[in-house]
């Protein structure tokens, strides 16, 4: 069922390949008296998942993730939604590191999911 719940608020597919790690809420309120209409701040991190195929596991040897990546997505009941994504790195036969997935995390010179871009583009 929670898995259901979040799969409506992440990016489409993106429970496919990759699996939740972590959950934090934080407050974010300023006391500055300037006006934030978002109080709190949701982090979900991301790690990939291992989806090698058969002949991949014969060639690859796993070797860690990378860095977390932080994309901004859709506000959430008042609340921003930031996704840190770790993509899995391997090594291929020269030892040389490979990343495989090809799954867009932000849409092109942003720091914004792909989905949410096209959103904001529609609303302009």
């Amino acid at each position: 069922m929670l898995y259901g719940v979040v799969s409506l608020i992440l990016p489409e597919n993106i429970l496919d390949q990759f699996d939740i790690v972590k959950f934090e809420e934080e407050d974010i309120a300023r006391n500055d008296g300037s006006y934030q209409p978002f109080k709190r701040n949701v982090h979900i991190y991301l790690d990939e998942q291992d989806n090698r195929t058969a002949e991949q596991c014969a060639t690859l040897k796993p070797n860690g993730f990378t860095e977390y990546t932080s994309v901004k997505d859709y506000p959430v009941r008042n609340r921003l939604l930031t996704l840190h994504i770790r993509r899995r790195r391997y090594l291929d036969s020269d030892d040389k590191s490979v990343i495989l997935s090809e799954f867009p995390i932000k849409a092109d010179g942003t720091s914004i999911s792909p989905e949410f871009a096209d959103f904001l583009k529609r609303r302009s």
